[in-house]
């Protein structure tokens, strides 16, 4: 069943949003099942561009949502700071 997804986001520069799963229907963005969105972020080092990734998540929801947080960390645990190092 597709449920409404709401966004709280105010586009900025610095991340861009994947809608992978989702679809408009009846004027609202609904869920259309599997990984219904993914959030890419940019940023000054790899820590700055998770934080932001995950701020922007934060301001998604939808029934059943879940997301991982892992992400960018074993870049971070080799020691990677800035993009091309």
């Amino acid at each position: 069943n597709a449920t409404r997804v709401e966004t709280h986001i105010a586009f900025a520069n610095g991340f861009v949003v994947f809608h992978a799963g989702t679809a408009y229907r009846d004027r609202q963005l609904v869920t259309n099942g599997g990984r219904v969105i993914g959030v890419t972020a940019i940023g000054d080092s790899i820590q700055s561009s998770i934080a932001h990734a995950y701020k922007a998540v934060g301001k998604i929801a939808f029934d059943n949502a879940y997301f991982r947080r892992d992400i960018g960390h074993r870049a971070l645990n080799r020691g990677i700071e800035y993009f091309g190092t």
